[in-house]
């Protein structure tokens, strides 16, 4: 079969750098930043997060081809103000604090799941019947 080793599409080899970032010597404050064994998942989280910022004039992303695990991120910034690897490294930041916050929220529910007494019998913790079943 044609296809790579699963592993070869996420896990990045010690010769390889993970991230690179190249500053466009056409277009002012402008870089490509590619993310080496990551796809659409991992970009479009980094391109939102860095198009929130408001000294950010674009930011978008692509994946080149998808056999080439790759993708890269074009950042355009306002002249002056900030890079657009320091666009990226706030971003990141602000995703890792909300993955941290989301952590904690999850951990607050389960919490509150076991505190409460409720299992896999009671009726609250249940899927529901779908209305449109039909048993035969």
């Amino acid at each position: 079969m044609n296809a790579p080793n699963r592993f070869e599409l996420f896990i990045v080899p010690d010769n390889e750098p993970k991230v690179t970032v190249v500053d466009d010597s056409r277009i002012s404050s402008t870089s490509t930043i590619t993310l080496n064994r990551q796809d659409h998942t991992i970009a479009n989280l980094l391109s939102n997060e860095i198009s929130k910022d408001k000294n950010v004039v674009f930011s978008g992303y692509r994946v080149p081809h998808p056999l080439n695990p790759k993708s890269e991120i074009r950042v355009q910034t306002l002249n002056g103000t900030v890079t657009p690897k320091e666009c990226l490294k706030d971003a990141a930041t602000r995703l890792l604090a909300d993955c941290g916050t989301f952590q904690d929220e999850l951990k607050q529910e389960f919490n509150k799941i076991s505190i409460e007494g409720l299992n896999n019998d009671d009726q609250t913790m249940q899927q529901q019947p779908d209305e449109y079943y039909i048993d035969y």
